[in-house]
């Protein structure tokens, strides 16, 4: 696994929102108050926004359905990236969740936060305003890629984010993703991937093989998008 790194690396904090102050932070390991910045209502909110969108669409025609999810999921995304200070652009199962778990370790360790936190994208943030925000994405498939539009050209709002680029090996990638998408997909993504592919794959139906040599997901196409 290696990880490419692009504009530098841990950035600086941003200004600190209204509410996020130090008298807002409560001590390490503890439930900080609940800050009154909008900031925090918004992500507060992603988890809610996300379900309201399944919800509303589940029962449309599926084109209909598709197109609602990836517009409404795709701002969501977008919307995490802008309040990122270090934006991590990884394929599925290329080691996210093992840095983002490498990067808690250093921050509960060096603020006393509890073991069992993860910091996704601003858990730790709103503990302790110094620890960046994070959000990570494959900028690739389906609503994901409008994190991929704000960079070309780069947004305005953009700017002074950081941008990480982690790479593993696509051979060892196409194994984890044949595994990732056939048995541990959600349904609701797995629809929005097979949406744009011109040959959808059966998820109960398709052996590694030829997943690994599928055109739009396996091995070319991994080694595709790690060479930009």
């Amino acid at each position: 696994m290696e990880a490419r790194v692009a504009k530098g690396y841990l950035p600086a904090p941003r200004p600190v929102p209204a509410g996020f102050g130090p008298a807002a932070t409560g001590s390490a390991g503890t439930d900080p108050p609940t800050p009154s910045g909008g900031d925090t209502l918004l992500h507060l909110r992603d988890a809610w926004k996300k379900a309201g969108i399944l919800a509303v669409s589940a029962p449309l025609p599926k084109r209909s359905r598709v197109a609602l999810r990836v517009r409404g999921l795709g701002a969501l995304e977008a919307a995490k990236a802008r309040r990122a200070q270090l934006l991590i652009i990884a394929h599925p199962k290329s080691g996210n969740t093992w840095l983002k778990v490498m990067i808690s370790r250093l921050y509960q360790v060096r603020f006393g936060f509890p073991d069992t936190l993860v910091h996704k994208t601003d858990e730790f943030t709103r503990r302790e305003p110094s620890v960046p925000r994070l959000a990570a994405t494959n900028g690739l498939y389906s609503y994901e890629r409008a994190v991929r539009r704000l960079l070309e050209p780069e947004d305005p709002a953009m700017r002074d984010t950081r941008v990480l680029f982690l790479a593993r090996h696509p051979c060892d990638i196409a194994v984890s993703w044949y595994h990732q998408f056939t048995k541990r997909q959600s349904r609701h993504k797995q629809e929005l991937i097979n949406a744009e592919l011109a040959n959808p794959i059966d998820r109960h139906a398709i052996g590694m093989w030829d997943f690994v040599r599928h055109s739009e997901l396996g091995l070319l196409h991994l080694i595709e998008f790690l060479n930009g």
